[in-house]
């Protein structure tokens, strides 16, 4: 990127080469018309010089003087002329600086204005970039607040079972909807445990379980809390850290009942 940048900046300068000799002949023309404005002025300073020494020639005669008087008119005459064609509208090295004058002022105003298109396009993609970062953080904040409502909504429940087929203890994690009914919540513990087809979910109950003393505390039969939410279930047993097992029965057995404290 850095070559191309150099290429480029050569070529313009390249292109900007017969402008910049145009702009030295300016100048240079300038100068000279300087030198010759000053040859000018000192000319009639001269001739300022000569007309009071020629005055103060008393004992000259009238033929000297009159000479003088000639010659010194014939000068300032000359003075006038130069001076006069150097003012006029159509003076050549004047007509060639205009013009110079006038196609830098034209490229200039180019250059001016590529600039200015070339600034706003930068600012455009500046803005671009700031208005997709911002909507990226708004986007990446709005989640975050979802995902913590979500969080505050969410019920983690550490699951135990007696496997029928095994009869091993099995432990895992369940996360539920606070608002979700006891039912729903009881048919995903079934599927968690993977108890289908061993045995059938009718058979299946959850009971708060402490697992330090491996004693069942509280039973949640459908007949009675299946119209409760597992949130309004936590609050009725005023417990929010759930440990709850989930039992299985035989056929033809029933479960007990069980009740905190």
């Amino acid at each position: 990127e850095e070559s191309l940048s150099v290429q480029s900046d050569t070529e313009s300068i390249k292109e900007e080469e017969p402008l910049y000799e145009e702009l030295t002949v300016l100048s240079s023309q300038f100068n000279e018309i300087k030198e010759e404005n000053k040859e000018l002025s000192d000319k009639l300073s001269k001739i300022k010089v000569d007309y009071l020494r020629l005055l103060s020639l008393s004992s000259n005669t009238d033929s000297a003087a009159s000479k003088v008087r000639r010659e010194m008119s014939f000068e300032i005459d000359d003075c006038k002329f130069h001076l006069e064609a150097m003012t006029r509208p159509d003076y050549q090295p004047l007509v060639d600086n205009k013009r110079i004058i006038e196609k830098l002022q034209e490229r200039i105003t180019l250059m001016n204005m590529e600039l200015m298109t070339e600034r706003e396009h930068n600012e455009k993609i500046k803005k671009d970039i700031e208005d997709h970062l911002k909507e990226i953080e708004e986007k990446r904040q709005r989640e975050k607040e979802e995902q913590i409502a979500k969080e505050m909504c969410l019920v983690r429940i550490i699951l135990y079972c007696n496997h029928p087929v095994t009869g091993k203890l099995k432990k895992s994690f369940l996360e539920v909807h606070k608002d979700e009914l006891l039912p729903t919540v009881l048919d995903k513990a079934y599927e968690l445990m993977k108890l289908a087809p061993h045995i059938p979910i009718e058979r299946c109950r959850l009971v708060k379980y402490d697992y330090e003393r491996h004693e069942m505390e509280q039973s949640f039969d459908l007949d009675e809390f299946q119209n409760l939410t597992i949130g309004q279930i936590m609050d009725v047993i005023r417990c929010y850290s759930l440990f709850l097992f989930l039992e299985t029965r035989k056929e033809n057995e029933t479960f007990e009942k069980y009740y905190t404290g």
